[in-house]
């Protein structure tokens, strides 16, 4: 049985860049670098779902609470919501 070839970041950066340019079809493009066609549309597809994420702000990733995990820790006691360290205990 023929081992799957496994290809570097780079070489799948590289490729999805010439394909995004539009100069060649990507049978072309296949054919030129060793690929099959679905592979160069699956990479393709990752890359530009996975774009966005490199532009996004990483100082604020992680920073900013879960509201829901918020919500999820305030106490309803006598029509108010308290944080676990400020409850009034009966």
């Amino acid at each position: 049985m023929k081992k799957r070839k496994q290809y570097s970041a780079a070489f799948k950066v590289k490729v999805v860049l010439v394909l995004l340019k539009e100069e060649q079809t990507p049978a072309e493009i296949a054919s030129a670098y060793e690929v099959h066609p679905s592979m160069l549309h699956a990479w393709r597809r990752e890359f530009l779902e996975k774009a966005p994420e490199v532009f996004e702000d990483k100082r604020k990733k992680g920073a900013e609470p879960d509201q829901e995990q918020l919500v999820a820790n305030l106490h309803f006691t006598e029509g108010f919501f308290y944080p676990p360290s400020k409850r009034v205990v009966d």
